[in-house]
């Protein structure tokens, strides 16, 4: 019968702490994320695999591994939390605010 209780207690254990994990992995409203696909500092804009741009302002934070992280230490393919960013789009050589946005 202890042993039961030990399982029980193992098995309940496991399964908050699962839940808890992928809580933490999910972005929160106005957060966005994805894979880094190219960094440009001197415009301070992240630009992510599926095409998605964000101008860092003051305010701005981008999260890698659990940790606010600086946008010239961000590498392609680091997966990122961003949150505070403007959304832009590249026009004429230019970054610019998102219409759609």
């Amino acid at each position: 019968m202890k042993l039961r209780s030990v399982a029980m207690a193992w098995a309940l254990t496991l399964a908050v702490a699962t839940g808890a994990m992928a809580q933490s992995s999910v972005p929160n409203p106005g957060m966005q994320d994805g894979v880094v696909a190219q960094v440009d500092t001197q415009a301070g804009v992240v630009k992510l695999q599926d095409g998605r741009m964000y101008r860092v302002e003051a305010g701005t934070e981008l999260v890698f591994k659990g940790y606010p992280t600086p946008l010239g230490a961000l590498r392609p393919g680091d997966y990122i939390t961003i949150s505070g960013a403007r959304p832009v789009i590249s026009r004429d050589g230019q970054y610019v605010q998102d219409p759609g946005n």
